[in-house]
């Protein structure tokens, strides 16, 4: 089912088409202009799971559903949690997982890392919105730091400002044996450049600069110590020179993050504008549908119901303002200890240069985790991690 909230009206309302795609869920949905788009997602019957492939677009200014079909060849292969974001030439899928049957052999679960990119766009210099039944998937090569090992349960938040999609977290899952699965869990960090062919990069805390004074150390570990900054430092140099080489060989990346920012902003005034005047004269029709079911309620049993807008408005309380609770991270100057607990299925999202996550799925001992804990990062400063809500979880 698919429901729309209306915040003019503080209420929830049911979208019924004749056209839709089936039950499912682990499936995703991003938004691009004034269409949602869902793809993927799984079918589960208790004796089997069916993975899904199939991509839908429902309009949200006719409110009318259509199936995107093309060249089967380049086409996704069925899937759920993985991550679906938008840009402004379309929509980025990465990775994901399914459930692979082979007669004869017992299931194996597979996490893919490929990458897809749905064009919604003519492309060029000037690209120009497509109706989508022109829309076209195309794979994308795997190029710089991409995240290894492959991992499902990945989210992606777009940067706007730097063109790039920031992923966080995942679970790989291997199967010991028929009967034990064993999770790892991940909390790095990495960027997806949205220009060009797209190209990952692995985003990294920055070390803080040593104070003077203390000694004391042994020598095997200040050579330890000093091993481990110039492997950070080539590194480094490695990720820039590839940047760099990335930049020369596609000149649309270089100079274009206000550009991006000034167009992105443009377009969405112009989609909000057209949902907002959608939305109005469907609200219209709602208002007017319920004054006229009051009009016959008054009819049935008399006045002693109250007119449209004289309900009483419940007061809407703001966050409660609450202090981050200490702990050792506020003196501790390794920026890797302020990095959010490992978890899946996180919620992210970025305002200009600030990274938000919130909550997730963690496991230990065989004990499942429902987090509920909530961190920031400036990515313009990559310093460290600041919790600004903690969930403590009882070992």
């Amino acid at each position: 089912d698919l429901w729309v909230f209306s915040i003019a009206l503080h209420s929830w309302e049911r979208i019924d088409t004749k056209v839709r795609p089936s039950a499912r869920s682990g499936h995703r949905m991003a938004a691009w202009k004034q269409y949602l788009i869902l793809f993927g997602g799984f079918v589960d019957t208790g004796a089997r799971k069916t993975y899904l492939n199939d991509c839908w677009v429902f309009d949200t200014l006719d409110y009318k559903r259509s199936e995107i079909k093309s060249n089967p060849l380049r086409w996704p292969s069925p899937r759920s949690g993985f991550s679906f974001l938008h840009t402004q030439e379309g929509i980025v899928l990465y990775g994901g997982y399914v459930k692979r049957y082979v007669k004869g052999q017992r299931t194996q679960g597979v996490a893919l890392d490929d990458v897809w990119f749905l064009s919604t766009t003519t492309g060029g210099n000037s690209p120009q919105p497509l109706e989508p039944a022109a829309w076209t998937w195309s794979k994308r090569r795997r190029v710089g730091y991409y995240p290894n090992p492959a991992r499902s349960g990945t989210t992606m938040a777009l940067w706007a400002n730097r063109g790039m999609g920031v992923l966080f977290g995942g679970v790989t899952d291997t199967e010991a044996d028929e009967e034990t699965m064993e999770s790892e869990f991940w909390k790095d960090l990495y960027a997806y450049q949205l220009q060009g062919t797209g190209r990952w990069l692995s985003l990294n805390l920055k070390r803080p600069k040593k104070r003077g004074g203390g000694g004391g150390g042994t020598a095997a570990k200040e050579r330890k110590r000093k091993d481990a900054e110039e492997a950070a430092r080539k590194r480094k140099e490695e990720e820039d020179a590839e940047e760099r080489r990335y930049r020369e060989e596609d000149d649309e990346c270089s100079g274009e993050d206000e550009q991006y920012e000034e167009q992105e902003d443009e377009e969405e005034r112009v989609r909000l504008q057209a949902i907002e005047t959608a939305r109005a004269e469907r609200e219209a029709k709602i208002r007017a549908t319920e004054k006229e079911q009051q009009q016959q309620m008054r009819d049935q049993h008399g006045s002693s119901i109250s007119q449209p807008g004289s309900e009483a408005r419940i007061p809407v309380s703001g966050p409660e303002k609450t202090v981050p609770p200490p702990g050792d991270h506020d003196n501790d100057d390794d920026p890797q200890n302020s990095v959010a607990r490992e978890r899946y299925n996180s919620m992210l999202a970025i305002q200009r240069n600030t990274f938000y996550i919130y909550g997730g799925i963690w496991e230990n001992d065989n004990r499942e985790y429902t987090l509920d804990d909530f961190y920031t990062l400036d990515l313009s400063k990559m310093e460290r991690f600041n919790c600004l809500k903690e969930c403590p979880i009882d070992a």
